[in-house]
């Protein structure tokens, strides 16, 4: 897994956009904002990519700077479908639990894999199989054979 995993988890809920990056953060309809990031606004001073979403919000409303417009069209469609409230904090919500808290059950059921066979179940278990090779197999195939120069690396001899 890469790093960046745990931004897919993570959800969160517009209200004064103080403390939400614009282009990285997954506040918006679309997800994360970054992979539409248009080269055009890499030098622009408002929207840049580590801008606030405050920055767009003018009396309650949002407010998309007129030269932008043309660059962002995907993004600013889908915009007013995104609340806003200036009385209220940006909210943080996890969103693979229950209740859009952390919860270290939820995060590990969602990482596993469910039902995962092991990739060499079938070539260690089948119809007439003699148990012992069946077991020395899956020991060997799983390079836990303890060898003699493995056990020279304990102290043994």
């Amino acid at each position: 897994m890469t790093g960046s995993w745990p931004k897919n988890f993570i959800l969160y809920l517009a209200g004064n956009g103080n403390n939400i990056r614009f282009w990285k953060d997954n506040w918006h309809l679309m997800r994360i904002l970054l992979n539409q990031f248009p080269p055009a606004l890499r030098f622009d001073y408002t929207l840049h990519v580590d801008a606030k979403v405050e920055v767009c919000i003018v009396d309650g409303k949002w407010a998309i700077p007129p030269h932008l417009v043309h660059n962002i069209q995907a993004i600013i469609t889908r915009l007013n479908e995104v609340d806003i409230d200036l009385n209220t904090d940006d909210e943080i919500i996890w969103r693979i639990g229950n209740h859009g808290e952390y919860s270290l059950k939820d995060t590990y059921n969602a990482l596993r894999l469910v039902n995962c066979t092991p990739w060499c179940h079938n070539h260690v278990l089948f119809s007439r199989c003699i148990p012992r090779h069946s077991f020395l197999t899956w020991i060997a195939l799983h390079h836990a054979m303890k060898t003699k120069l493995k056990m020279q690396g304990w102290g043994k001899e």
